[in-house]
């Protein structure tokens, strides 16, 4: 949307709105090769034609508006601004936005529009712009073209339904802030017409011209454009030079000019669309700013007259797209199904796996019915894709390097990948590549790829169940090892430390000591008080013993009311220092009932102790010693089978 305060416009009103393009992939635009990191790119001089084109279509808007009112009909750069960004990767719309703020503000300043009110203009504009452009790359389409009569919809629905309306707010309320303003409703509607229009005039002709024709269409140019748009020019200048008077009653006369719309649109696809209906909007425009032409002689009112010729304007665009798309699609699904026919189409169509040929450059020349249905991706859409578009970001350069070792001749065996749906599912696959080369037709690479994600999956569960499994044995081994009460180790895996330590012991020639420890009247103390305070009562000695125990020491419980303990790298000195630490342990602690105290008997690996058992046997003397000895006491096996009173039972 813009306005003019120059002598040839009287007062403020508001101009066009842009248009909104579909969304390309950042690999389509010319302008992105030379961009630098980051957001905003390095400086780049292929930005400059796109500013001078801005700046051409913003006077082209301005000379094409009423001199009366002061509004444009159409605004040409919101359909080019937004077509770049369509072009363009998102990492590069700042630049594009940055680039187009130098021509809208010299084009303004040339019309006299205030500064501050330019920049909220241009604000509008970007917004409006980036507003289409995502919507159409989110829900329409990811290619920056009509490859598809949707294509074209959903262009025009988001076009009018949504980024104008939006860029109308901006614009409108910038208008309601300068002299001169009229009503914030008919400024909003006339600024959501006019860059409506602009919209779907100017950007398809920015999307359809962005490459070169290729041989066909360049013949097919040669011997049809000129005539075709020659004529639709001669008819569309013939209906709307006529004076007011003989337009009067003939509002119907501007359509006769679409039956020569349809001529190029199906014989020219896209391009000759977008080419026709901009020749019938300046046509249609120039003559009726001028007092010329039907809707001129249907009232005074410039805006009806306006809105008049921007649905006119509407319905040529929409109409000449669609019409473009429809035969573009046509001719895309017949050259894919003579390439894929010359191919074997037979085996194709039969076989399971995911066949697809691919040109040295990466796009898709040849696939199959298969993966046609496990990726979802339509047919006419195919010959726009790249192998990147449907490679996994983690798997791309893994299948980079394969095609680099195949077209170098090298075996490159079995290549895994991972292939992402039109849907976003993702599908592991396994297969081959080779190079073929034919007189008759372009190098290309073959490739076939068998859909193994169900064996991957499969795979996967059996390596979980796996180690499910073997959680579950080490679990089930810690509760065969674990005393259920205490929480410390029971009589066998005591009796496993033991077997493994003794032996250790000997070959290092370190000493070795047991202690066995014996709740003193701990029958009593269940009969007294029940066996759930008899239980508290252990979990509590055994919390002692483990809080005072060495982290090389080995705390468990092998009986009752007995525990015992592994000391290793203790001798007698050692082995009674740590008894006597834990028999103060257990008398000192606060206990609730009565207290706890306990007997300890220790024994330590020398003459005569080559088993096991021998060491239990010694360690189980010096505690009876120790009972006799009236209990709550340590005494070690040396001096209990010295002084020979440790009896047996």
């Amino acid at each position: 949307m813009r306005v003019c305060t120059g002598r040839r416009c009287g007062r403020l009103l508001p101009r066009g709105i842009r248009a909104i393009g579909e969304p390309g992939r950042a690999k389509v635009s010319g302008l992105e090769a030379g961009s630098g990191r980051g957001p905003w790119g390095r400086f780049d001089l292929r930005l400059v034609p796109m500013a001078l084109a801005i700046f051409g279509g913003a006077e082209a808007g301005h000379l094409l508006s009423f001199p009366e009112s002061s509004f444009a009909t159409w605004w040409p750069p919101n359909g080019i601004l937004a077509a770049l960004l369509l072009l363009e990767p998102r990492a590069r719309w700042a630049a594009v936005l940055l680039a187009a703020l130098p021509p809208t503000l010299a084009s303004d300043l040339l019309h006299q529009t205030p500064v501050w009110a330019s920049l909220s203009f241009w604000l509008g504009d970007c917004t409006e712009a980036m507003c289409a452009a995502w919507f159409f790359r989110r829900w329409i389409s990811r290619s920056a073209g009509f490859a598809r009569i949707s294509d074209v919809l959903g262009f025009c629905a988001v076009t009018t339904l949504v980024a104008t309306p939006i860029g109308g707010v901006i614009g409108s309320a910038t208008l309601a802030l300068l002299p001169g303003a009229r009503s914030a409703a008919s400024d909003w509607l006339l600024w959501w017409t006019a860059d409506a229009v602009g919209m779907l005039v100017a950007a398809p002709l920015v999307l359809a011209w962005r490459g070169p024709l290729d041989p066909k269409e360049r013949a097919r140019w040669r011997a049809e454009g000129p005539v075709a748009l020659g004529c639709l020019a001669l008819i569309c200048h013939a209906i709307f030079s006529l004076q007011h008077d003989a337009a009067a009653q003939a509002l119907q006369m501007p359509y006769l000019v679409l039956p020569f719309v349809i001529w190029p649109a199906l014989r020219l696809r896209v391009r000759g669309a977008a080419l026709a209906s901009a020749v019938v909007a300046v046509i249609a425009t120039w003559h009726t700013i001028h007092g010329h032409g039907p809707f001129v002689g249907i009232g005074r009112s410039v805006t009806l007259q306006a809105t008049l010729l921007q649905a006119f304007l509407v319905v040529v665009a929409c109409t000449s797209l669609a019409l473009g798309a429809s035969a573009r699609e046509r001719a895309s699904s017949e050259s894919l199904l003579r390439k894929s026919e010359e191919g074997l189409r037979e085996l194709f169509d039969s076989v399971h796996d995911l066949i697809q040929a691919t040109s040295l450059d990466g796009r898709f020349e040849l696939v199959n019915r298969a993966w046609l249905e496990n990726l979802r991706w339509p047919v006419e859409v195919v010959p726009e894709l790249k192998l990147d578009d449907i490679v996994h970001p983690d798997h791309r350069s893994g299948l980079s390097e394969a095609v680099h070792r195949v077209l170098t001749g090298e075996d490159v065996g079995i290549i895994e990948s991972v292939f992402v749906t039109r849907d976003g599912r993702e599908i592991a696959v396994e297969g081959r590549a080779t190079f073929q080369s034919h007189a008759e037709r372009p190098p290309a690479i073959r490739w076939v790829f068998r859909d193994v994600t169900a064996r991957r999956r499969l795979e996967a569960q059996r390596a979980e169940e796996s180690q499910r499994l073997k959680r579950a044995y080490l679990d089930l081994a810690e509760i065969a090892l674990t005393d259920p009460l205490t929480g410390l180790r029971n009589r066998r895996a005591f009796e496993d430390e033991l077997e493994r330590e003794l032996p250790r012991s000997e070959r290092a020639g370190s000493p070795l000591s047991l202690l066995i420890v014996d709740v003193d009247h701990f029958k009593d103390f269940n009969d007294a008080f029940g066996h759930p305070a008899g239980d508290e009562a252990l979990r509590t000695v055994a919390q002692l013993l483990r809080d005072n125990a060495r982290r090389s020491d080995s705390v468990a419980r092998i009986g009752g009311e007995e525990f015992a303990v592994i000391l290793p790298e203790s001798d007698v000195e050692g082995a009674l220092a740590l008894a006597e630490r834990f028999r103060l342990a257990v008398e000192l602690a606060p206990w609730a009932r009565r207290p706890i105290t306990v007997s300890i008997g220790v024994a330590t690996l020398g003459l005569g102790v080559t088993r096991p058992m021998d060491l239990i046997r010694d360690a189980d003397r010096a505690l009876y010693h120790s009972k006799d000895r009236g209990r709550n006491v340590v005494t070690h096996a040396a001096r209990a089978m010295a002084s020979s009173t440790a009896p047996l039972a």
